[in-house]
């Protein structure tokens, strides 16, 4: 299972996607097929199929919990706001995660140095 992170585009980079918990996965595909032929005339018939099994093993823990998909496989968790502040990148929403209180406006370009 993976997740892969998004940075702003005006950051010039993407990241490379990340691993995320452990899947069980099991089956098998099949083919079967006859060929032949009648004089001038060849012919092949075939048929495939197969069956998959995907199991959830565990997923990662997050600052609201572990993760979890409602009954549309949906994840209903919120999203963490991020502002680099002193260099270094701060979580500044949701209230219960939040690392600081957010910089409003926000700085320019410039003066947001990560170290």
């Amino acid at each position: 299972m993976q997740n892969s992170a998004v940075v702003p585009a005006s950051a010039g980079i993407t990241l490379p996607p990340e691993n995320l918990g452990k899947v069980r996965n099991k089956g098998f595909e099949f083919t079967v097929g006859y060929n032949d032929i009648f004089g001038d005339f060849r012919f092949g018939v075939s048929v495939n199929g197969g069956y998959a099994k995907n199991e959830v093993i565990n997923l990662p823990e997050t600052p609201f919990g572990p993760i979890k998909f409602d009954e549309h496989g949906q994840n209903p968790h919120q999203v963490l706001i991020t502002q680099v502040l002193g260099g270094q990148y701060k979580v500044v929403y949701p209230p219960e995660a939040a690392e600081t209180t957010p910089v409003v406006p926000t700085p320019s370009w410039d003066s947001r140095q990560v170290r």
